[in-house]
């Protein structure tokens, strides 16, 4: 017979989630900032060695060019578990992902949103099939984005500034459905809400 899950043991488990995946971060950044570190360093003894001691060199150029890679893809695996981070509330607590998403909500993120929509509804002009089919939601986007009395949940944010960096595939891609880019916006438009009064 299943034990039910109560609510604290969901939260338990989610805080272990949460703790694993600020772990995994703080991982990757000790990887980026090895590599800042010992990158500069080992090139800078290759370049002596080719003076000094030239067998020593190469050897020391492969290594400084691996560590340096080793840090570029850590930085590059970072940034993208913190943007998937940022669409999960609980990963709001960690304090990367948090200023991740502050970001992508902030007024002049929104405003550079509403003209990318703009700009892709004017550019479309009744000849793209994925754009017009979602043009009522997306004009009421843009307003949205530009109404500064509304705020935007920060998940809500980042999953829209998703698709902007995507290029808004969804409404260009030939086998797209239109139902479901119009459902996604309007998940979207539905985190916009007025400031509670205090």
């Amino acid at each position: 017979m299943r034990r039910a899950v109560g609510a604290a043991t969901l939260g338990a488990m989610h805080a272990r989630g949460v703790e694993r995946q600020r772990d995994a971060l703080r991982g990757l950044r000790t990887r980026v900032v090895e590599g800042l570190v010992l990158a500069p360093t080992v090139f800078a003894g290759a370049l002596v060695a080719s003076h000094e001691y030239p067998p020593l060199a190469v050897p020391l150029f492969v290594g400084a060019c691996f560590v340096a890679a080793r840090a570029m893809v850590a930085f590059v695996r970072r940034q993208l578990l913190i943007e998937d981070l940022a669409l999960d509330p609980e990963a709001l607590a960690i304090d990367d992902v948090r200023r991740f998403a502050l970001r992508a909500a902030s007024p002049k993120s929104r405003a550079a949103l509403a003209q990318s929509i703009r700009r892709m509804l004017e550019a479309s002009d009744g000849r793209v099939k994925g754009v017009e089919a979602s043009r009522a939601e997306l004009e009421e986007l843009a307003d949205a984005l530009e109404d500064e009395r509304l705020e935007l949940e920060l998940t809500e944010a980042v999953r829209l500034h998703k698709l902007d960096s995507e290029g808004w595939l969804p409404f260009y891609e030939p086998g797209a459905s239109s139902v479901d880019a119009r459902a996604r916006l309007r998940h979207i438009l539905n985190g916009f809400h007025r400031p509670q009064a205090t």
